[in-house]
């Protein structure tokens, strides 16, 4: 079994996803780049891949909580 984007570590099972927060801190660094002064991220509350990228969003700003 091969689990594609979510990992459930009690499973016996191999995982293929992402680095949600590195996603999330590249694509930032590209935005501060090109001149983006306003970036702003939407998302659902219960995503985890969203929790991941929006952390990746923050870590070029630490004061942001």
């Amino acid at each position: 079994m091969v689990l594609i984007d979510r990992n459930f570590p009690e499973l016996d099972a191999n995982y293929v996803g992402a680095d949600d927060e590195a996603i999330g801190l590249l694509a930032t660094e590209h935005l501060i780049e090109i001149g983006c002064k306003r970036i702003a991220h939407l998302r659902g509350l219960t995503i985890a891949q969203a929790s991941g990228v929006l952390r990746g969003i923050k870590m070029p700003w630490p004061s942001i909580s």
